[in-house]
């Protein structure tokens, strides 16, 4: 039977409940596996750390190691996502870097006031903020901490990397320029956001068609998707 993943971590001891938090965000951090299997896995790991616990042991004790030595064993066993998985990362990293890409041609089209773009500096913008977004997702999320104030270092880390696209893309080599008008500054914006709204159509459409191919929904945060 699958329980609520939140409420069983509040039945939890905070060791027990630590060791079990390394190894959900290690997983779920992870785009080269599969998100059923991951699931599927902590649905059991849940379920193990809490008979052990009711039994004295701590979830180190019973396992024999570290969660962080522990997830990297089981690592090479769960299986490796799909491709429409692996093209819906793709398709949803590309959209967050389109999404602020967006607010920076707002800001510069029509708070600042510029009148013109290059082709290379939009170019150039994408690329810094999909590098953002990697960084972001391997730098804050896949990484076990020692400790928290690393971990708050990392994520100034990752927000100072999004500051340079964002404030100083204006300084980035524009190549081919466009002047535009405002008429043109609002068919920029608008062919962006529909730009942005098919990306997740499109990763809609895949993440379907991996449930379907499963035979199952889902599990999010370890419940069931209502249908």
């Amino acid at each position: 039977m699958t329980v609520d993943r939140e409420e069983f971590k509040k039945k939890l001891t905070g060791n027990n409940k630590k060791f079990f938090n390394e190894i959900e965000e290690y997983l779920m951090s992870n785009d080269g596996l599969d998100r059923f299997a991951i699931n599927d896995f902590l649905s059991s790991l849940q379920m193990d750390i809490l008979d052990a616990q009711e039994d004295g042991k701590s979830a180190k004790e019973f396992f024999g190691t570290d969660a962080l030595t522990y997830v990297k064993d089981i690592e090479s066993t769960l299986p490796k996502s799909s491709k429409s998985e692996k093209l819906n990362n793709i398709l949803f990293s590309l959209g967050v870097s389109l999404f602020f890409l967006v607010l920076y041609l707002f800001l510069h089209l029509f708070i600042i006031g510029e009148n013109n773009v290059g082709l290379l500096q939009i170019a150039l913008l994408i690329i810094l903020l999909y590098i953002w977004w990697f960084c972001d997702r391997k730098l804050t999320r896949t990484t076990t901490f020692k400790s928290k104030r690393a971990k708050n270092i990392a994520e100034k880390v990752s927000k100072a990397i999004l500051i340079i696209p964002m404030f100083f893309g204006n300084y980035l080599p524009k190549g081919y320029n466009i002047n535009l008008t405002i008429y043109g500054k609002l068919g920029l914006i608008l062919a962006c956001i529909v730009m942005l709204i098919l990306i997740f159509k499109a990763f809609n459409y895949f993440d379907n068609k991996e449930r379907s191919e499963k035979g199952r929904q889902l599990l999010d945060n370890g419940k069931k998707e209502k249908p």
